[in-house]
């Protein structure tokens, strides 16, 4: 499957994929596809990198965006929350150190999910990592100059 067609996969070809029925258990909901252990009751399933997918499209299909514009604001969405939770400047690399870790384990759980796909991996890397990494280069490398302060 395309990456940009990855958003526009209908619920029911979602639930097919995961194999669920109309008689299992499972059901979707709102785009989230939910499933429900007899012998336990109400217990969310434990197919880590199914359900994670299925958020992430629940968010393509909610957005209307495509998988790469996605991943460019996901980068940038991270690059600044870290940012400011840390309270570290960006020249200092940690928080586009956090941006690579979370496209890694993005990629990890797709690879778990669909199997290796070098083209949309490549370019899913390529997309969320671009922008934070130009701009922590910019403010790593041309730090701010302190405009308070007088020239001896």
């Amino acid at each position: 499957m395309v990456a940009a067609d990855r958003n526009r996969v209908s619920t029911t070809a979602r639930m097919a994929v995961l194999g669920i029925t109309p008689g299992s258990r499972r059901y979707a909901s709102h785009g989230l596809i939910l499933a429900f252990d007899a012998d336990l009751g109400c217990c969310p399933a434990m197919d880590i990198p199914a359900l994670y997918h299925s958020l992430i499209l629940w968010i393509g299909d909610g957005t209307g965006l495509p998988d790469a514009i996605l991943h460019i604001h996901a980068g940038l969405i991270i690059l600044m929350l870290v940012r400011l939770i840390s309270g570290r400047s960006l020249g200092t690399l940690i928080p586009l150190l956090v941006v690579v870790l979370a496209e890694l384990g993005n990629e990890t759980l797709d690879y778990l999910n669909y199997g290796m796909r070098w083209a949309d991996t490549l370019s899913d890397i390529g997309n969320t990592i671009f922008w934070p990494l130009v701009i922590s280069l910019g403010v790593r490398l041309r730090p701010m100059v302190r405009r308070d302060q007088t020239v001896q």
